[in-house]
C-alpha cells in the first residue's frame, strides 16, 4: 500500500485516495492518484498555483464518472508505482497532507503534467495560497474592502506563528545553532498540525464548489489579462 498507518492520511489525502480508488476501479496507478488529487478542491488549487494545467486532465476527468463521496477501503492496492510514490509522501514525521502526496508523485516521476517541478512546490504553493488568504489587506473579487474576514482570526493566528517559527528555524539553520532548529521545526510541525484541524472544521462550513468554480473564473481572468498584456 505504501502507508505503513493509514490513520496518519489526514481528511484531504484520505479524500484524493478515495477517489483515486474510485476512479481506477482497480490497484490505484500514478494517474489515478493524480485524478483523485485534481478532484479533490484544496489540491487542484496547489496545482494550479504550481502552474500545472490541468485542462487535458479534467476533460479525462469528465468522460470517467467519479462516484460522488467515495469511501476509501482499509486494504485499498496500488501498483508499484503509486506505493513508491506513497512512501514518499509518507517519509517524514505527522500527518499526510495532499500536497505531501504530489510532492510523492514528483519524487517517483512518470507523469508529464508534474515534470519539472521540485518535490518543494506544493507546500510552498500552499503557503502562497494561505499567505494571501490570510492577509489583511488583500481585496477580493469586487470588493473594495479589505477581506481579512475570509477565514476565521484563529487561522491567520495559526499562519503568522507558523511563518515566524520557519523563520528562526531557518535563521537558526544559518547560525548552525541545530538544536534550536530542531527545536524550531517540531513546533512547526505542531503548529502545522493544528492548523490543519482548525481549518477542517472551518472548510466543512464553506461551499467547495463554488469555491472551484471561482478558482476556474479567475485562473481564466488570469489566462486573459496575461493574454491582454502580451498583445
Amino acid at each position: 500500500m505504501g502507508v505503513t498507518d493509514p490513520s496518519r492520511l489526514a481528511w484531504d489525502a484520505r479524500d484524493a485516495l478515495a477517489r483515486a480508488h474510485s476512479i481506477a476501479g482497480g490497484p490505484i496507478g500514478l494517474r489515478h492518484l493524480l485524478f483523485g488529487l485534481v478532484t479533490t478542491s484544496n489540491s487542484y488549487a496547489l496545482l494550479v498555483e504550481c502552474g500545472v494545467d490541468l485542462a487535458p486532465v479534467s476533460a479525462e476527468i469528465a468522460d470517467l464518472k467519479p462516484v460522488d463521496r467515495p469511501v476509501l477501503p482499509k486494504d485499498f492496492v496500488c501498483t508499484d508505482e503509486a506505493a513508491e510514490a506513497l512512501r514518499h509522501a509518507a517519509a517524514h514525521d505527522g500527518p499526510i497532507r495532499t500536497w505531501d502526496l504530489i510532492s510523492g508523485l514528483i519524487r517517483q516521476g512518470g507523469l508529464a503534467e508534474l515534470a519539472g517541478l521540485a518535490p518543494e512546490s506544493p507546500m510552498n504553493a500552499n503557503d502562497r495560497i494561505w499567505a494571501r488568504i490570510t492577509d489583511p489587506t488583500a481585496i477580493w473579487g469586487g470588493r473594495t474592502e479589505p477581506a481579512k474576514d475570509i477565514v476565521p482570526a484563529e487561522i491567520r493566528e495559526f499562519t503568522a506563528r507558523i511563518l515566524q517559527a520557519r523563520q528562526r528555524k531557518e535563521e537558526a539553520i544559518d547560525a548552525e545553532d541545530f538544536g534550536l532548529a530542531g527545536m524550531m521545526r517540531d513546533v512547526e510541525k505542531r503548529l502545522l498540525a493544528e492548523r490543519a484541524e482548525c481549518a477542517r472544521e472551518w472548510i466543512a462550513t464553506v461551499d467547495v464548489l463554488a469555491l472551484v468554480d471561482e478558482v476556474e473564473r479567475l485562473r481564466a481572468e488570469v489566462a486573459g489579462l496575461r493574454s491582454a498584456e502580451g498583445a
